[in-house]
């Protein structure tokens, strides 16, 4: 197994079919409440785009990507879901602060083949996130939908924590960061 960046249309075009495999859209609610869930829908031309402004992290198995963690800095915020979540979190106030006083990027999610679970490598694509972008940046954030349980404890194991709760046409979210600057 192999954990890397990005660095082909062939492997963005596999992270877009891992993706629409794993929207809470296209799967049952008991899988939704047992596997976890992505929400945001990212086809190659988006994935392309956002991929312009900083490479994502992959795992692969030989030449197949089995799992993502994309790296959408304020940059790239040609997703529309994301430009919305910009605009709604950079007021938010950390550490006295707003977020918009910060240097930080956007986990734009991550998402992990099902038959590739419990093998560590959400730790080690995290890993590889801090080894990259620790240099650039604060922190990393993301939100996490309230019901997605599975991929909050997830993030917490790494060292991500709660800032605010959230809410927006697609539901209710948890706002976490992983602050670099913090012993942990």
């Amino acid at each position: 197994m192999l954990v890397t960046t990005v660095s082909t249309d062939e492997e963005l075009q596999q992270v877009s079919s891992l993706n629409q495999l794993n929207l809470k859209k296209n799967i049952s609610e008991k899988k939704i409440s047992k596997e976890g869930f992505v929400s945001w829908e990212y086809d190659l031309d988006l994935l392309k785009a956002v991929h312009h402004f900083s490479p994502s992290i992959i795992a692969k198995e030989d030449t197949t990507v089995v799992g993502y963690a994309l790296v959408a800095v304020k940059a790239a915020a040609v997703h529309p879901e994301l430009a919305a979540l910009l605009n709604k979190i950079e007021p938010l106030l950390y550490k006295t602060k707003p977020l918009s006083a910060y240097n930080y990027y956007i986990m734009g999610q991550v998402c992990i083949d099902k038959n590739y679970r419990g093998l560590a490598l959400f730790d080690q694509m995290f890993a590889l996130h801090k080894e990259l972008y620790q240099p650039q940046f604060d922190f990393v954030a993301t939100t996490i939908a309230t019901q997605n349980v599975r991929s909050l404890k997830a993030h917490e194991r790494v060292g991500f924590r709660v800032i605010h709760k959230i809410a927006d046409h697609m539901g209710n979210w948890l706002l976490v960061i992983w602050d670099w600057g913090e012993p942990g």
